[in-house]
């Protein structure tokens, strides 16, 4: 029968991580939306019976999109998975996704829907199964796959939409409350790498001095902020309208910059000089991203620092240094801005 199956051809040579890769069977994820998508994986099943691998089903929302090569990283990380495969039918055809996220490489095999019919729609189903049979046999064996196209079929190679390995800048507001009478607002940017689940970034932030008012005297506080961090991807999920979600967590580490201004003082007490304040500084967030459009997200982030030399401002009256503010040792913090993926 022809059903738009293509040749798979297993490489000569076998780069040693592959042939490493032997040893231990390769674990597949197969996602489902709907019951004609499961009747798909369970012919899938059927046919790789017979091979060293272990397949897993996991059903998504109805109508879910499918995802790209930085959700696929998500999903093979919660199996310990190494290739993701997933369905996708229009008018005519079945187009059948084979992505191996850690090569950066997703491959599309089109096979065509046949007439109408149960025996017919049986023989669709097989095709598709062949395919991916295919594929996961070689990659297996502990090749890569490739295609030979027959005359009958019709392939194309959808270029990936993201890559498990990927650059990111982003820019926000951020409020801080410190311990003073009013939350600290000011801007932060940052920028990192990712690889599959995990990132680092480099993170600066600059909060305009604001004034603090008491009986005593009015200071100007102003503060910048520097850190390097390290963080995962807890889960990401498409929406139902192909817009996606991913959540995350990050620990930061740095320091904490204070510029102090005392522009007051009652009575028979005394300005300070002005100071400068280091203390060393420490911080989780918890963070959640929708995607707005291609590579472009909006994320929300809360969480808390810890200011390990919180740093006290005062006046002074004769030799006594009066506490004016005291900033807490534990800031919470939020946050929302714009991510932008690239490379």
């Amino acid at each position: 029968m022809t059903t738009g199956l293509l040749a798979l051809v297993l490489t000569a040579s076998m780069p040693a991580g592959r042939a490493g890769a032997q040893a231990r069977p390769l674990i597949a994820v197969v996602l489902v939306n709907d019951d004609g998508e499961a009747e798909l994986a369970g012919r899938v099943e059927g046919q790789t019976s017979d091979l060293e691998l272990s397949l897993v089903v996991e059903r998504r929302a109805p109508a879910a999109a499918g995802p790209d090569l930085a959700e696929a990283t998500a999903i093979a990380g919660r199996h310990g998975a190494r290739v993701v495969v997933w369905f996708h039918r229009d008018a005519s055809s079945w187009l059948v996704h084979i992505a191996e996220p850690s090569e950066d490489r997703e491959f599309v095999r089109r096979v065509a829907v046949a007439s109408q019919g149960d025996l017919a729609s049986s023989a669709t189903a097989e095709g598709v199964a062949l395919v991916v049979r295919g594929a996961l046999q070689a990659l297996a064996a502990g090749g890569t796959i490739g295609v030979a196209e027959p005359v009958a079929a019709t392939s194309a190679r959808a270029p990936p939409e993201g890559s498990g390995r990927r650059g990111f800048a982003a820019v926000g507001w951020r409020a801080v409350s410190a311990g003073g009478p009013s939350i600290h607002h000011g801007v932060a940017a940052r920028a990192g790498l990712a690889a599959g689940r995990w990132h680092g970034d480099i993170t600066t932030g600059f909060y305009p001095g604001v004034a603090i008012d008491d009986e005593s005297a009015t200071i100007e506080l102003e503060r910048w902020s520097f850190a390097a961090g390290v963080g995962v991807e807890l889960g990401s999920a498409p929406g139902t309208d192909g817009a996606g979600w991913r959540a995350g967590f990050a620990l930061d580490a740095g320091a904490t910059r204070f510029a102090r201004v005392t522009t007051s003082a009652e009575g028979s007490l005394n300005a300070t000089p002005p100071e400068i304040t280091w203390s060393p500084s420490a911080s989780g967030r918890a963070r959640l991203a929708r995607r707005l459009a291609g590579r472009a997200w909006l994320e929300l982030a809360v969480g808390a620092e810890l200011l390990l030399r919180a740093p006290e401002f005062g006046v002074l009256t004769g030799e006594t240094f009066v506490i004016h503010t005291r900033l807490r040792p534990v800031e919470p913090f939020g946050a929302l801005g714009l991510v932008i993926d690239f490379g």
